[in-house]
């Protein structure tokens, strides 16, 4: 009676293409960051998105994808992204077959991509090399060098700091990043650890 009396949930989400989880978790974890993904559903980049769509077409498909599959109430579908990874597997021939790959490296190519299809700056050039007190500066170009939904959503900055071994001058190197890896077996490790020294 209890099962009888249990309403079904409703399929939401999106098809797995074969072994292709992967895909589908990463295009979830983008989707669920709000600006991300109401920058796509936004009226005046579909215009954009749609008048490029031959030049933007990774862009062009990310702003269907959110369209069918945002998390709306009166959403209730499950969605095939065969566009999308058609148009993938068309950019990156590692994706032309539905088959298990690296989340972090389709992470870092899909941003990199949209990247490129989206970046309004008027110069998209790179700073590699910048002395320690430079950092400002070389924020201030990369911002200017690179104005997309990427950069201003995920992008971060490591700084690395090396002494020559010949004159002991000391110089930093600072590199952008879109992802950040973590990892999770120790996360999870020293959270139990945590919870045991509690329990006891």
């Amino acid at each position: 009676r209890l099962l009888k009396n249990l309403k079904k949930e409703p399929n939401i989400g999106l098809a797995n293409l074969g072994d292709t989880s992967y895909l589908n978790a990463v295009l979830r974890c983008l989707g669920h960051i709000k600006s991300f993904a109401l920058f796509f559903l936004d009226n005046k980049i579909k215009e954009y998105i749609e008048s490029n769509a031959k030049k933007s077409p990774l862009s062009f498909v990310t702003e269907r994808l959110f369209y069918h599959f945002y998390p709306y109430p009166d959403k209730i579908e499950i969605y095939k992204p065969k566009c999308y990874f058609q148009i993938l597997s068309n950019l990156n021939c590692i994706y032309k077959e539905n088959k298990r790959g690296n989340p972090v490296d389709l992470l870092n190519f899909i941003l990199s991509v949209l990247h490129d299809e989206l970046n309004q700056a008027k110069k998209n050039e790179n700073i590699n090399n910048q002395c320690n007190n430079k950092i400002n500066d070389y924020i201030k170009h990369y911002i200017d060098s690179n104005n997309s939904i990427i950069s201003q959503t995920v992008s971060w900055f490591q700084e690395t700091n090396f002494t020559c071994s010949q004159c002991n001058d000391q110089n930093s190197k600072f590199k952008a990043y879109n992802t950040f890896e973590l990892d999770i077996s120790n996360t999870y490790n020293n959270y139990r650890n945590q919870r045991n020294l509690i329990n006891r």
